[in-house]
């Protein structure tokens, strides 16, 4: 059985991947500065990694994903766009808030979950130009729903909703 990839091993191979699609390799240090923790933080989680194949790195070296690396790097990246696309165009959340949203959301999505939403989404999108438009029917209701209280729902300090 192989080991479980974390949402933090997940935060890894996007920002390694981004990386090396803008500079063509990626060092320790850029993946520090990309997910704002320290060399050691970061020496260790690539240690992980390439102890469940997902990079290879040598020491002083460069990192690089794996094939598997690569390819689960591709899948969470899709994700986060799909998320990030429904929250901003459907839901007209903000690009901010729908990036920090879909962030959080995109790990716990299976492949086949992320597979059928964006068949939804590309249903919806080509039933815009067409009568009883649904995602312009469902922004004008969204207009008609009241906004939470502010004095019911708190967030924690990861922003999450918290009521009292």
């Amino acid at each position: 059985m192989s080991p479980k990839i974390t949402p933090n091993v997940e935060d890894y191979l996007k920002a390694i991947y981004r990386i090396e699609a803008e500079r063509g390799v990626a060092r320790v240090k850029e993946i520090s500065i990309g997910m704002k923790v320290t060399y050691p933080s970061t020496s260790g989680i690539l240690k992980k990694m390439e102890s469940m194949a997902l990079v290879e790195h040598e020491r002083y070296g460069y990192v690089k994903l794996s094939e598997e690396g690569r390819k689960l790097a591709q899948e969470i990246i899709r994700r986060e766009e799909i998320l990030t696309n429904f929250f901003t165009r459907v839901l007209h959340l903000t690009e901010e808030d729908a990036i920090t949203d879909a962030c959080r959301i995109e790990h716990m999505m299976k492949p086949e979950t992320a597979r059928r939403f964006l068949a939804f989404l590309e249903f919806s999108y080509s039933q815009e130009k067409q009568p009883g438009d649904f995602v312009e029917a469902y922004h004008k209701h969204l207009e008609t729903i009241p906004p939470i209280d502010a004095d019911s729902t708190t967030s924690d300090e990861d922003g999450n909703a918290v009521h009292s």
